[in-house]
């Protein structure tokens, strides 16, 4: 018996985002060790990383079709959902700009995938995840959508080289499906948290969507109205390149204050 009259515990030390947690070794998984689970933290701390990663996700998606557009020498306006093309263009120019914003998509799941598989810190292997899970709900909702009156970016690219609508998406359905399934089994906790946690991923997920469908629609109406703060700037509504730069420096802010938080951490005497 310890000196404090509690039993003795088996524990394993994880370092986590703020000090040290001391977790019993019965509660991890088979085969499983701590350092290759994710611990999401408090909600302070993971949703609003969640709803910047996810509304930078998004902005990278259309940043990828004004990529395309831009070095193509095309006349494009970029909204915060929504771009049109405003030059004369040929049939192959609008499919590469519709497949920029999709391939860009794959390519961030592809880095999150990357960072949770070979990152051993929390944050990271977090961050990762997130990427993970955001951009493919954000795709597989997209593919729901286009069941009905919705038509995807995937849909039109297939349409276009005279393909079924979902010849493009059913591959692309399967492959997020499957990178959702490697990155949510490395989140920490018993299958009821999982479950909890996936599911308010889901919901602030939607809630970023709406969040930046809404501010597209106010955007196009406003530039429309000749607003200055909303006419294009190299082909990007001025206020859109102001709210991402804003994104991008808050999210800047909180890792730099989560490190900090972690070095400190490191300073928690375990005993």
């Amino acid at each position: 018996m310890n000196p404090d009259g509690q039993e003795p515990v088996q524990t394993l030390v994880s370092q986590r985002t703020k000090g040290f947690d001391i977790i019993p070794l019965s509660e991890r998984g088979e085969g499983e060790t701590t350092l290759s689970k994710v611990n999401l933290g408090a909600p302070r701390l993971w949703v609003p990383l969640y709803l910047m990663i996810g509304y930078l996700s998004t902005q990278l998606h259309e940043l990828g079709h004004w990529v395309v557009a831009t070095v193509s020498g095309m006349e494009f306006i970029l909204g915060f959902n929504r771009w049109q093309i405003m030059s004369q263009v040929n049939e192959g120019q609008v499919i590469a700009v519709l497949a920029a914003g999709p391939t860009v998509t794959v390519g961030l799941v592809l880095l999150g995938l990357a960072i949770l598989h070979s990152s051993r810190a929390n944050g990271l292997r977090r961050s990762g995840m997130f990427l993970i899970v955001y951009n493919s709900f954000l795709r597989l909702g997209n593919y729901i959508g286009s069941l009905g009156s919705l038509t995807s970016d995937e849909g039109w690219v297939a349409l276009a080289l005279g393909l079924p609508l979902h010849t493009l998406q059913l591959p692309l359905a399967v492959f997020f499906v499957v990178a959702s399934y490697f990155g949510l089994r490395k989140l920490e906790g018993s299958p009821g948290s999982r479950a909890v946690a996936v599911s308010y991923m889901l919901i602030l997920s939607l809630a970023v969507v709406g969040l930046i469908y809404a501010l597209d629609v106010a955007a196009w109406t406003t530039m429309a109205a000749g607003n200055p703060f909303f006419l294009p700037f190299h082909g990007i509504m001025a206020a859109v390149v102001l709210v991402d730069l804003a994104v991008v420096a808050a999210l800047v802010v909180f890792v730099l204050r989560e490190f900090g938080e972690s070095l400190q951490g490191r300073k928690v005497d375990v005993d």
